[in-house]
């Protein structure tokens, strides 16, 4: 068993619920602290970005964030289009940092450890147009 991976990636474990998880995290979190509901945001490295991607394209999950910030992320769930992602709202703020020499998750795309991974360039037209971005 591969632990200490985020949900989204072939190699994570089956069966668990990463999104599950941190919806009940922040909640729990705005349930006992003064939160600033508008100040939530996501960001994530890697794997760790790859999640915050699955989170962006989950309508029951995403919805609770103001702004999603993945850093060279395994974008595993959002390989070819909208068929596996469903924003909870639209326009959905995204940033994402990658270097076009990074061997490990290719700015091109390509096969990773985890499947398939888009080309970013290709990854941020599909996310202009969810936010109908010229």
């Amino acid at each position: 068993m591969d632990q200490g991976n985020w949900q989204g990636p072939t190699y994570a474990e089956p069966g668990v619920s990463d999104k599950v998880f941190t919806t009940d995290l922040v909640n729990r979190i705005k349930d006992n602290y003064c939160v600033d509901e508008s100040r939530v945001y996501a960001t994530g490295q890697s794997n760790g970005g790859g999640f915050v991607g699955t989170l962006a394209c989950s309508p029951g999950h995403g919805g609770q964030f103001a702004a999603f910030a993945p850093t060279a992320a395994a974008l595993y769930t959002d390989v070819t289009g909208d068929d596996t992602c469903t924003p909870a709202r639209s326009p959905l703020p995204m940033m994402e940092t990658h270097g076009t020499a990074d061997p490990t998750i290719p700015y091109e795309g390509g096969d990773g450890r985890g499947g398939p991974l888009p080309a970013i360039p290709e990854w941020f037209s599909r996310w202009s147009r969810r936010n109908n971005c010229s």
